[in-house]
């Protein structure tokens, strides 16, 4: 991570590249090989085989050795001594109360257009170099999250094409880099960014990452950050009242402003603009796979398990903004 971090551009994104062309090159070489040599086509194809299997099987044993291990680390909340065990009903409403009355407090301080529209920072660059601020207060109450780390990454190459496959940000344990989608409307970009941050720490499981994520908002000094902090908070908490109690979820529902809704909107359509297509379901299948592979049972729904973390955390600290 400290090594990469002298490096301005993205290593994951270039090695991603290459990778990518050696992936569509190397098959078609093979054929070329087997159409020319066609008594050889036994041996050409073990020799393929074998590459293939070493080459796959290098991979995954740095990945475990790099970080794939942090998937087997002791939860955060025994970590933080916070309980995290199965939602109550009564605190996850009280809780989406707390998240959405700071959520009106923080978007009344932004500044909007003539329109009504958030004006949020537009340079990729300030949201990366300031995204540290929020992770230097933590250590006040949380000290496991002490350490100085690498600034994450913008993709400038290859974010179009996980922009299809609806993957804001990834984080490359080769290289230590937190790489971050540029495309996503700018309300998403300042947690996305400390989620990849909360993976650069060793923290692998989704829901750990989303709920340091929210942590590092919450607490950056930038009216910007907090907001997309309890922003994204509170549409994780409010999706699993909604499971829960629709009553109690249209109640405070209703309480939404017009400028919550309006960036809420914005967000939607985004999303909506790349959902069902086949490279966003593939996309989707692939990584509900690999978190279940890593002892996430519940695959990308484990990203929603942030609720149980955010009401144990509310319950024992009351924090209050």
């Amino acid at each position: 991570s400290v090594i990469f971090n002298f490096v301005p551009i993205s290593i994951f994104e270039i090695i991603s590249i290459i990778l990518l062309s050696i992936t569509i090159i190397y098959p078609i070489i093979i054929l070329y090989e087997i159409f020319n040599k066609p008594s050889n086509i036994k041996e050409i194809i073990i020799r393929f085989s074998i590459k293939s299997m070493s080459f796959v099987s290098i991979i995954y044993f740095l990945f475990i050795f790099m970080w794939g291990f942090n998937y087997n680390r002791l939860p955060i909340s025994n970590t933080l001594d916070i309980d995290s065990k199965k939602i109550n009903i009564s605190d996850l409403e009280k809780l989406c109360t707390h998240l959405l009355n700071n959520t009106i407090i923080i978007r009344n301080k932004l500044e909007e257009d003539s329109n009504g529209k958030m004006i949020f920072k537009t340079s990729i660059k300030d949201l990366i170099n300031d995204a540290h601020m929020g992770y230097e207060k933590l250590p006040n109450n949380y000290q496991i999250f002490k350490g100085v780390f690498s600034k994450p990454k913008p993709m400038y190459l290859l974010s179009y094409f996980y922009t299809f496959m609806n993957i804001n940000g990834i984080y490359s344990p080769f290289t230590g880099e937190a790489n971050i989608n540029i495309n996503p409307p700018r309300v998403l970009l300042p947690f996305t960014i400390c989620h990849e941050m909360a993976h650069q720490r060793g923290f692998a499981r989704e829901n750990e990452a989303n709920f340091i994520s929210y942590l590092a908002c919450i607490y950056h000094p930038d009216n910007n950050f907090q907001y997309a902090g309890y922003l994204r908070a509170l549409e994780y908490s409010m999706f699993q009242l909604y499971k829960y109690d629709k009553v109690k979820y249209d109640a405070i529902k209703i309480k939404y402003t017009d400028e919550i809704k309006s960036d809420l909107h914005i967000v939607y359509k985004y999303r909506e603009k790349y959902k069902g297509t086949v490279v966003q379901k593939t996309s989707h299948n692939i990584n509900n796979n690999y978190l279940k592979a890593n002892n996430q049972n519940d695959g990308v729904r484990s990203y929603g398990r942030v609720v149980n973390l955010l009401i144990a955390d509310y319950k024992k600290n009351l924090i209050e903004f």
